[in-house]
């Protein structure tokens, strides 16, 4: 949708959300939010499985996204981000909490010398994890990360406390005067 600014311009008014996988159901979760023109992926999680075939939705938006935005730091959250950065073209900021990013990192590298103690696992390897986690912009509660996409407009996005494990967060995504809150789980905060 769309509507009509200031001196007759066209400013976009679009929010829309896509559930790529894991919505409505215990297990790895990923989805789209769009606003106006930007794309935020909300989690980047994997089955343990490494069902690559899962991942197909994920795919199809990898390179055009402009965000991630991380809220626990288990594999259900997680666990795709060093896949897709090799293999899918997600090029895009990566934001999670220190200690997600931190614990994280630690999850993926036990994740990764586990499978290749059990099978030929090739979906990718340590190099992967650290590209991945370096690419991190680590948050403190609170502190604010802004991003724009020409045009002076920009998201700002703001961790808090989600209150059931070490540093997940509940993200607020602010654009203007509008405001969208990200939980995996409840969400306690009304903004």
């Amino acid at each position: 949708s769309a509507r009509l600014g200031t001196k007759g311009t066209m400013e976009s008014a679009l929010v829309r959300f896509t559930p790529l996988y894991g919505s409505g159901s215990v297990g790895p979760l990923c989805g789209l939010l769009e606003v106006d023109r930007f794309r935020i992926l909300l989690d980047c999680g994997w089955t343990e499985d490494a069902n690559i075939e899962q991942l197909e939705p994920l795919r199809r938006v990898a390179p055009t996204v402009d965000a991630v935005l991380v809220s626990h730091a288990d594999f259900d959250h997680l666990g795709a981000i060093p896949y897709a950065r090799r293999h899918l073209g997600l090029k895009a900021k990566i934001l999670a909490t220190v200690p997600v990013a931190k614990l994280g990192q630690m999850l993926m590298y036990d994740y990764y010398q586990n499978q290749r103690a059990i099978r030929d696992f090739t979906a990718f390897d340590l190099d992967d994890v650290d590209d991945a986690f370096e690419s991190i912009v680590a948050l403190k509660y609170s502190q604010h990360e802004e991003f724009s996409q020409g045009a002076g407009r920009s998201v700002k996005v703001t961790p808090y406390c989600a209150g059931h494990s070490v540093g997940g967060a509940v993200w607020k995504i602010s654009l203007e005067d509008r405001t969208f809150p990200f939980s995996a789980s409840t969400l306690p905060y009304s903004w």
